[in-house]
């Protein structure tokens, strides 16, 4: 992974990153890769019939307090991981691409 970021910096920032840089982009690549379902967007929680308006003005009614709890999680499979883990790669280019350095020294 350090290979992997240093050439990344090299090539778009044209410099070798600083011990800091890396330890910061390898924190954020170690946190990306504990959660491969970052970036996805969660399932639509389940839709709750709304009671009479007459109901929720008096207060007597209206949905549960609390909604029934989903499925259980499933492991994520590798494809997920590698998925997460390049988009991780992609947001780390962006973010160089759009640093002030990048638009100064190119």
């Amino acid at each position: 992974t350090p290979s992997r970021l240093r050439t990344l910096v090299l090539h778009v920032l044209s410099r070798e990153p600083t011990e800091g840089e890396l330890a910061r982009l390898s924190a954020y690549l170690k946190s990306r890769s504990e959660d491969p379902t970052w970036g996805t967007r969660p399932a639509p929680p389940p839709s709750v019939p709304a009671a009479p308006w007459w109901r929720r003005v008096t207060g007597m009614g209206g949905p549960p307090a609390s909604p029934s709890p989903g499925p259980p999680t499933k492991k994520v499979p590798a494809a997920k991981r590698a998925e997460a883990m390049w988009r991780a790669y992609e947001d780390i280019m962006w973010s160089m691409i759009a640093s002030t350095e990048f638009q100064v020294n190119h």
